[in-house]
């Protein structure tokens, strides 16, 4: 079967610290789960209230970032992972609804108030007591059933009201992500200074709008890049003016030239 694990682990700061926890989004799914601290989790801009036990859900590029309220130890457990064999097995969606059947940004916070029989921790801390993926898969699929299970009562419970400016901002680039953006024209569009809407965006998302833009594409530009496309081919289709911003902004984010993503 084919399936990824990303390091699963439990991890403490004693005095966490603003500066290093930045807006970011991921290549693979995310399941995190909040123990201790006091903080508020943004996921493209939208504010969920963490308590301990509280379940956080990402789909890949849904961009995250967590928002210290005081200096509280902080502790938490993340794993990210892929199942491409779900994709033969399960054609109804059933395990990977909860992150790919909604709206960015919505329906991302498991409170564990509304569950209080759950075995969310018990299920990840297995998943990081073991090395082995096959084990961690073992315990991760019935973590997945049980969270599908609980879905429709999120839903219900977390119903937005209208979006507000930075949701509407957020949804607009994610919707004409590879057009001609700028700060420029998206201040015009929602009636908003520039400055004003780079302020009101970092302080939902963590992130100024264009470095937001560009963490969006360069994710997407990978994502064509393992489909088998090459770097001349995607970087135009990303949003990107030229090949050599665009080789630099991907080694600077990844760690690694385009060419060497690219599926053989």
């Amino acid at each position: 079967m084919d399936y990824t694990f990303k390091n699963p682990g439990r991890c403490r700061t004693e005095k966490p610290n603003q500066a290093r926890f930045r807006m970011h989004a991921h290549d693979l799914y995310e399941i995190y789960c909040f123990l201790s601290g006091d903080a508020d989790y943004y996921v493209e801009g939208n504010p969920y209230r963490l308590q301990p036990g509280d379940i956080m859900l990402m789909r890949k590029s849904e961009s995250h970032v967590l928002m210290l309220k005081s200096e509280a130890p902080y502790e938490r457990i993340v794993m990210n992972f892929d199942l491409p064999f779900l994709e033969g097995l399960d054609p109804d969606h059933y395990f990977m609804r909860i992150f790919d059947d909604r709206p960015l940004g919505q329906y991302n916070h498991y409170s564990a108030a509304l569950f209080p029989d759950n075995h969310w921790v018990y299920y990840l801390e297995k998943m990081c007591e073991f090395q082995e993926p096959h084990k961690q898969l073992a315990f991760l699929m019935p973590l997945l059933a049980e969270l599908s299970e609980c879905f429709e009562t999120v839903k219900e419970a977390s119903r937005q009201q209208d979006p507000d400016s930075i949701t509407s901002v957020i949804r607009y680039i994610n919707q004409y992500l590879t057009a001609n953006l700028s700060l420029s024209l998206l201040s015009e569009r929602f009636y908003l200074s520039k400055a004003h809407l780079n302020r009101i965006f970092k302080q939902s998302t963590g992130s100024t709008v264009w470095n937001y833009i560009v963490i969006k594409r360069l994710l997407l530009a990978r994502e064509m890049l393992l489909s088998g496309q090459t770097p001349t081919e995607v970087y135009g289709k990303c949003g990107f003016q030229d090949y050599t911003t665009f080789f630099r902004a991907y080694k600077k984010h990844f760690g690694t030239s385009p060419k060497n993503d690219q599926s053989q």
